[in-house]
């Protein structure tokens, strides 16, 4: 099956050449925005008040202390919300203009980034929607967590029934435990990956609804998966040399692995068409 990674990241770096400059400021604007966003004072939520005004009897002060962590939690949606939804949609218009640069040679206008925004609905929509599925199969992993932990009380209290060294009945708990929870967490990883080009599909192809281009990703990521988590990780060194220069490299790193993975995205799309593996409503 082909996949030629190398290329990928060749054209990349082909596409940047001479036009780096805007990308390059495009992550500097994200990198800015998460900081100014991750600054939002998230209410804390401080059970051990609330456990001292019960335990001493003090109804009227832990009904205010009630009062004002149910305020609280109602502030920390809303900021997450907030944090979430603009993440979503600069995400949109970096790929709205990631996507012109893989089209033509020349130079894509600032511009480009800006009208990004004008599609914030269907930015949210896209985001919003991606959340809803992954968090689905989340489920699978706190479900996961539940048995694991729930096995390993169940082991700890027989084994010591039984008389087991100590270092064995944790040993045995503990692996029983991390293997139904890392079990558990494989479906939701290669979820991850099985959606990953929806946002692309939204972008290019306004048309197509939200479900569908989910389901798109779904249908060419199959049996590319590895091959797209292999893409991402070859850039891993690169990320970790940076973190020792400040973070500076970053703002190029970042461009050079959008652009990389929207070629991948490009040439498995082209293999689908070529062999007739989608509807004509992708190949317009």
């Amino acid at each position: 099956m082909f996949f030629d990674r190398p290329k990928y990241k060749q054209f990349a770096k082909e596409q940047l050449s001479g036009r780096s400059l805007f990308p390059i400021l495009i992550t500097l604007i994200t990198l800015l925005i998460s900081l100014a966003l991750s600054t939002l004072q998230f209410e804390k939520i401080d059970t051990a008040e609330l456990t001292q005004y019960l335990a001493s009897g003090d109804i009227e002060s832990a009904s205010a202390y009630i009062s004002s962590m149910l305020k609280g939690i109602v502030g920390n949606l809303l900021v997450a919300l907030l944090t979430s939804a603009i993440g979503c949609i600069i995400n949109y218009a970096s790929i709205t203009y990631y996507s012109e640069m893989t089209k033509s040679p020349e130079k894509v206008g600032f511009s480009v980034f800006v009208q990004g925004f004008n599609d914030w609905v269907r930015a949210l929509g896209t985001g919003f929607y991606l959340a809803l599925r992954l968090f689905l199969w989340g489920l699978i992993l706190i479900a996961g967590a539940f048995v694991g932990i729930t096995l390993a009380i169940i082991l700890i209290a027989s084994f010591s029934i039984a008389g087991m060294p100590e270092s064995v009945t944790l040993g045995v708990s503990i692996t029983v435990f991390v293997i139904i929870y890392l079990g558990s967490a494989v479906p939701y990883f290669i979820k991850i990956y099985a959606y990953g080009f929806t946002t692309y599909i939204a972008v290019e192809n306004p048309h197509i609804s939200i479900p569908n281009a989910l389901t798109l990703s779904n249908k060419l990521t199959r049996g590319f998966k590895w091959s797209i988590f292999k893409l991402e990780f070859s850039f891993l060194p690169l990320i970790v040399i940076s973190l020792f220069l400040a973070g500076i490299p970053l703002l190029y790193i970042v461009p050079y692995m959008n652009l990389s993975k929207l070629n991948a995205y490009h040439a498995i799309l082209r293999n689908a068409v070529d062999q007739n593996l989608l509807p004509e409503e992708v190949k317009e």
